[in-house]
């Protein structure tokens, strides 16, 4: 994998964490790091639950 491509793929994706807090039947989880352990064009975001990915 040359620099650039290195680089689209360990950035940030487009959108926002949503504001609203999720329920969390778990506390502390979690899930991701960065937006690109998500899938397709979720996000990781810091819930109260843990590190989610959500839909932005």
């Amino acid at each position: 994998i040359d620099i650039h491509a290195a680089f689209f793929l360990y950035t940030d994706k487009p959108g926002t964490c949503p504001a609203v807090p999720h329920y969390c039947s778990v506390q502390g989880r979690k899930v991701c790091s960065h937006d690109y352990d998500c899938p397709e064009k979720q996000k990781c975001c810091n819930l109260p639950c843990g590190k989610t990915c959500v839909d932005p």
